[in-house]
């Protein structure tokens, strides 16, 4: 997982949003359907407790050889 994430301040609302890209290493096998996220203590897998976690809006089939990325403000956290 990437620890190359940052987050736009905290609205009064509870909203917030990756103000960069996060892009994880390029697939070495299948990852197969991406249907959710988890923002965790840990970088290493299975280590660590979830913070937050959340289905996509558009999940996507990761297959060997893509990059998963999400672009500048493509994922919005809200604290509720």
């Amino acid at each position: 997982a990437p620890a190359n994430a940052t987050w736009n301040e905290v609205s009064t609302g509870g909203a917030t949003f990756n103000s960069s890209a996060i892009t994880f290493n390029t697939c070495t096998a299948d990852w197969g359907y991406v249907s959710g996220v988890a923002l965790m203590t840990s970088l290493t897998h299975g280590a660590g407790k979830i913070l937050f976690h959340g289905a996509l809006t558009t999940p996507r089939i990761v297959t060997n050889e893509d990059t998963f990325r999400f672009s500048a403000g493509d994922l919005d956290i809200t604290l509720t």
